[in-house]
């Protein structure tokens, strides 16, 4: 936020007028974990929804929970979403259900969240949300307004959550220090700018906050460590599920999970250590567990017999992955996941 605060008189006063703090995102800094835990009131160690995609022991595949789809579809050029659905799996087997939510709900508290019109009845939206009213905006400034409106009919207590993808879009595609994430973020401000003015004529009762679940850095995906070139054997020591497919990719661009097989853990893990030297950390996961990394409290069942035993994360600007000819290839220029100060710091202001 500080790269662009002066650039913008508003976000400057809006920053000077408000209760605004720096926070730390949890990790992985992924929205997948960041969704999740609002509506569910739990750490990613506790919903088990850790990384963009992930193994799920349950339906015995790699997916991708925001898409609902398996994990060959979200990352592979076919980018389909809801293919867990065509396959008949439903979404309260494998997606948390939103409890922090059905609390409010049972308070009497009226719920409701703002989605892009893509995804606002995905089934994720409809499990994970399930205890608010889902409302469909097609462009932010319109949602905004219809948000202001609606605030204003409210008389009762209620939280309603407004999710707005487009920076974190732009951002991949072209890099969050583009000359496109800045076009991209005036325009995000200028829209803020109006709604503000319209909350406080209508509302002198409303609180507003605002933040981001994670930030990003620019890499260049063409320097991508790709871990199953760098060590091809590494596939025979990796787990395979009932149908002999490996369990990759699991994670995201900044965070490569591996599910080793517990016979080769201690070797591969001082093999990568060995191949990779200070381009990048490797970790083994029961160590990130007791150091705390998912969360204060216990994890549970669920998060650990989904994730993986070690984790790959690479050192400054660079990407990691798992190639497969092409097939999982990273294209983004910019990306999030890991523990850099960019991908982790994150901005928490509050209005009233």
């Amino acid at each position: 936020m500080e790269r662009h605060r002066d650039r913008s008189l508003f976000l400057n006063s809006l920053i000077n007028d408000s209760s605004c703090i720096k926070l730390l995102s949890q990790f992985p800094s992924t929205t997948a974990a960041h969704v999740t835990t609002l509506y569910t009131g739990e750490e990613v160690g506790q919903h088990g929804v850790y990384e963009w995609t992930y193994y799920e022991k349950r339906v015995d595949e790699v997916i991708c929970a925001l898409m609902f789809s398996y994990g060959d579809d979200a990352v592979a050029e076919s980018n389909r979403p809801e293919t867990l659905k065509e396959a008949g799996i439903l979404p309260e087997k494998v997606l948390p259900e939103g409890r922090f939510l059905e609390r409010l709900e049972k308070k009497g508290i009226l719920t409701a969240y703002y989605c892009p019109e893509d995804f606002v009845n995905s089934s994720y939206n409809k499990r994970v949300c399930e205890h608010a009213t889902p409302i469909a905006y097609k462009k932010l400034k319109d949602g905004l307004d219809n948000l202001a409106e609606l605030n204003e009919q409210i008389k009762d207590m209620s939280f309603i959550s407004f999710y707005y993808p487009g920076i974190d879009s732009v951002s991949h595609e072209f890099g969050p220090s583009s000359a496109e994430n800045r076009k991209e973020i005036d325009a995000f401000l200028n829209a803020l700018e109006g709604f503000l003015v319209k909350i406080r004529r209508m509302s002198d009762d409303t609180l507003i906050l605002i933040t981001a679940d994670h930030g990003q850095i620019d890499v260049d995906p063409k320097e991508t460590i790709y871990i199953d070139k760098r060590l091809p054997e590494l596939s025979t020591w990796l787990v395979r599920n009932k149908q002999g497919k490996l369990l990759v990719p699991c994670g995201g661009e900044r965070d490569l999970f591996l599910h080793v097989k517990p016979e080769y853990l201690d070797q591969a893990s001082e093999i990568l250590k060995s191949k990779l030297g200070e381009e990048a950390l490797v970790i083994k996961t029961s160590d990130l567990i007791e150091e705390g990394f998912f969360g204060k409290q216990d994890c549970s069942d669920i998060f650990l017999r989904n994730v993986g035993n070690i984790l790959v994360l690479p050192n400054e600007m660079k990407c990691v992955g798992w190639h497969e000819n092409g097939r999982y290839g990273c294209h983004h220029r910019g990306v999030h996941g890991g523990l850099h100060e960019q991908e982790m710091e994150i901005p928490f202001i509050a209005l009233l």
